[in-house]
């Protein structure tokens, strides 16, 4: 019952405080003109950069649009932990902002999120990565299937795992979906059956890799023939020396 009275208790907070009207990081009152509904503090403070992952992971290139530092803590837990999923759609523009003319983004077929176990997306209501993916396929021009991917079982918090411990835990935990359904805005290869499709991987924050390193190994089973990770913020290991 709790679960299902929260779309529309969420429905009916926004209808009062839409969310346009506030900054997506700390809350302050900004006025719909302000790029990714971020104040100018905000924004002036936010580490901006389109960088390049480090290489020596099981995906192709990986690429990054913010550093994950206050600004961006702030408006990423905000979205998974405070229940503001339109948040999402902000992260997404400013994703494609600064992807616009990458070519090894450009050259992709396939949008595919990092998928959440159903459990804890039944319990959030939404699983954030699903809705960058979906807002970030639309900007981008590229299909979107956001069930290619299957997490089989749920996991514990990763956050406060190191490298090996975070393999352990995610060690046969995605699997990909052998039918998988492509959306619009484009149509799509199925890459089981026509040529094998080059993903776009999706995810919210970089820490080790850990995480895209599984999805990436479940994608190349099913016969995926490159996989491209684009997150929005990494943390320091993201970060090229």
């Amino acid at each position: 019952m709790i679960e299902r009275a929260k779309p529309a208790l969420s429905a009916a907070i926004d209808l009062l405080y839409p969310p346009a009207l506030y900054c997506i990081s700390c809350g302050n009152l900004i006025d719909r003109s302000r790029p990714y509904a971020l104040c100018d503090r905000c924004r002036h403070e936010t580490d901006w950069r389109f960088g390049e992952l480090p290489s020596g992971h099981e995906f192709g290139k990986g690429f990054y649009c913010a550093v994950y530092t206050s600004p961006v803590k702030r408006l990423v837990r905000n979205m998974k932990y405070h229940d503001k999923p339109h948040i999402a759609e902000y992260i997404a523009e400013a994703m494609a902002d600064r992807a616009a003319g990458e070519p090894d983004i450009a050259a992709t077929d396939i949008v595919v999120p990092v998928p959440m176990h159903a459990v804890k997306k039944r319990l959030r209501g939404y699983n954030q990565t699903e809705l960058i993916a979906s807002h970030l396929a639309k900007l981008l021009g590229i299909a979107y299937a956001p069930d290619m991917l299957i997490k089989t079982r749920p996991t514990e918090t990763l956050s406060t795992k190191n490298r090996d411990e975070r393999l352990l835990a995610l060690s046969d935990v995605f699997t990909a979906n052998p039918a998988p359904a492509p959306y619009p805005p484009v149509p799509a290869p199925n890459p089981y059956q026509d040529s094998p499709a080059k993903i776009l991987l999706i995810d919210d924050v970089f820490t080790t890799g850990s995480t895209a390193d599984a999805c990436t190994r479940a994608l190349f089973r099913a016969g995926a023939s490159s996989v491209t990770l684009f997150v929005f913020a990494t943390g320091a290991m993201g970060i090229k020396s």
